[in-house]
């Protein structure tokens, strides 16, 4: 079951540089590639996404005031939210669904 993973920085949180944090988003095929990919984000290290129940749920805020929250999802609700072509067929691996999901997301 693919899930998206949503990132909300804290009100007027702002990168080293000055820019302005934006929220994020973020589908991943699995709970554990969830986990793998939070567990690349330094900030993030210490959550664990495991400890949540599988319809998903929120962390934090976290000590940087950033929110986490993660949600199940259905192939269909990420290809909804993509600039994919239609897929009448279900053609598309869930891989080409994903990448056009974080793409359209980035």
């Amino acid at each position: 079951m693919p899930y998206i993973i949503t990132t909300i920085p804290a009100p007027g949180a702002f990168h080293d540089n000055g820019s302005p944090v934006f929220e994020t988003r973020t589908a991943v095929a699995t709970l554990d590639e969830a986990d793998l990919y939070l567990q690349r984000l330094d900030q993030w290290q210490s959550v664990d996404v495991r400890d949540l129940p599988a319809e998903g749920g929120t962390v934090g805020p976290l000590p940087d005031g950033t929110v986490i929250e993660m949600r199940p999802a259905s192939w269909m609700d990420l290809k909804i939210h993509t600039d994919l072509p239609g897929d009448p067929h279900g053609t598309l691996s869930d891989a080409q669904i994903l990448a056009a999901f974080n793409g359209a997301h980035a």
